[in-house]
């Protein structure tokens, strides 16, 4: 099992992963923002999702590879069967 966390003011915030019903839980930090939000790609029960994390993660969608992100928690990225491959 690997997390994405969040360092603050000293403190590791394990951010957990999107998966339910034993898939294995995995997610991946890309950026953060000014609000201290993060926004990553987590394994789920059906692949690879973006999250948006602002105390909860939230699942953004299907077959996603997150970017970037912005102050207005706008998340970027790939979106797509073969979103986790490049060429």
């Amino acid at each position: 099992m690997r997390h994405a966390f969040l360092y603050s003011d000293g403190n590791v915030r394990d951010l957990g992963a999107l998966a339910r019903s034993g898939a294995m839980g995995v997610s991946h930090g890309v950026a953060v923002n000014a609000s201290g939000h993060v926004a990553g790609d987590s394994t789920t029960d059906d692949g690879v999702h973006a999250f948006l994390w602002d105390g909860v993660m939230h699942d953004l969608g299907a077959a996603s590879n997150v970017a970037g992100l912005n102050d207005s928690d706008v998340v970027v990225g790939t979106i797509g069967p073969d979103s986790n491959s490049f060429a």
